[in-house]
Parts: structure tokens; sequence; C-alpha cells
């Protein structure tokens, strides 16, 4: 079975919350976004690592620190790869 992938048009916020939870669940977290991800000061680096599977997003990336948004942006795949849609881990 494949991970849900949902893409958002505008804003949406990824919180430490729904990364635990992916972590905690060994499911990878996947992002996609059109326009802003609004990241929670509280996420850190070593958690973006471990529970954020892919990150699309075309768009800005703010609310946190320069390293976590560095590490979101390194796991951004194209829009439409097989990764993007949760289809490879």
């Amino acid at each position: 079975m494949t991970d849900p992938v949902r893409m958002t048009f505008g804003a949406d916020r990824l919180s430490r919350a729904k990364l635990e939870e992916a972590r905690d669940s060994g499911r990878p977290y996947r992002v996609s976004v059109a326009g802003l991800l609004i990241v929670d000061q509280d996420v850190t680096v070593e958690l973006v690592n471990e529970a954020l599977g892919s990150a699309f997003v075309n768009g800005c990336i703010i609310g946190c620190s320069p390293e976590v948004k560095a590490a979101i942006r390194e796991k951004e795949v194209p829009a439409g790869s097989p990764r993007a849609q949760g289809k490879v881990s």
C-alpha cells in the first residue's frame, strides 16, 4: 500500500505533531504544496530527517529556522514523480 499524498493549494501547516505521528507510525509524511508551507518553530532538523518522506513546495517555506528549511528542501522531489506521489520510498 502506498502512503497517501495530499496536494494543497494556498497554504499548509507542517506541525511537530504531524511529523511525530508519521515517525511513530513508520509511515513517512509527504507534503505537496503550491503556495505557502508554514512550519511550526518547534520542528527540528532531526524530526524532518526522521519523518518527512518527500516534499514538493512550489512557493515559500516560512516559520522555521534556515536549517529546517534546508532539510525540507533536501527532501524535495519533482511534481508528478513516483516518489512525490508516494509510490516509491
